[in-house]
């Protein structure tokens, strides 16, 4: 899904602002691109993210149109939850031990 293994550490070497991941809902394949970090998301999904609400969060790291691409592909709560943040999770390093 993720192309290529990475770190937060290597990010911020690399100045990599963005990461580009594929996830797949019920069969599609959709690519997304979201920030490589919190700290370059947009100041509200910060704000998000401080007040638990991490669905929300994501979704404004994602933005409207690929937000849209998701509700085309019939995402579901639970795998904007699990696959779609994970799969971020993995693309950012995040997720690593």
């Amino acid at each position: 899904m993720a192309t290529g293994k990475t770190s937060p550490a290597k990010n911020e070497v690399d100045e990599i602002e963005t990461v580009t991941f594929t996830v797949n809902i019920r069969g599609k394949e959709v690519e997304l691109t979201a920030p490589a970090s919190l700290d370059d998301a947009p100041m509200d999904a910060g704000l998000a993210f401080e007040d638990e609400k991490y669905m929300k969060a994501f979704s404004i790291m994602l933005g409207p149109s690929q937000m849209q691409k998701l509700r085309n592909a019939g995402a579901r709560s639970a795998e904007f939850g699990g696959t779609i943040m994970n799969t971020w999770s993995d693309a950012t390093g995040l997720g690593e031990d």
